[in-house]
């Protein structure tokens, strides 16, 4: 499914992106906020290729939605605490709601 393959991909261009951004957070931060932003988009690209390999789909919408939810509350922290500029946190913030669009369609798609 070429849909598929694209979410994955943009997600895993995602994460490529946003880890050298953690990377130079504060020290404190860096192992509190970034460790849990880290791992949430590790999180999403796991659940995302478990959605690729799963005859039944629709498990997990919820779950990816989830993540999208989680690391936009954690971007918007780190921007509020000025670890992201205005750029980063708009950049983020449209690859979300991309994301978030590819699965509803998906979604339509598999109900």
């Amino acid at each position: 499914m070429i849909d598929d393959l694209i979410l994955f991909k943009k997600a895993y261009q995602y994460t490529l992106w946003i880890f050298p951004l953690v990377a130079k957070f504060p020290k404190q931060q860096r192992f509190v906020l970034g460790e849990q932003i880290e791992w949430e988009c590790i999180e999403m690209l796991k659940t995302l290729q478990l959605f690729q390999k799963s005859v039944e789909k629709k498990e997990f919408f919820r779950i990816i939605f989830e993540r999208i939810d989680t690391l936009r509350l954690l971007i918007r922290v780190s921007h509020d605490m000025k670890f992201f500029s205005t750029k980063q946190f708009s950049v983020s913030a449209e690859s979300l709601n991309e994301f978030e669009r590819l699965i509803a369609g998906l979604t339509k798609r598999f109900s």
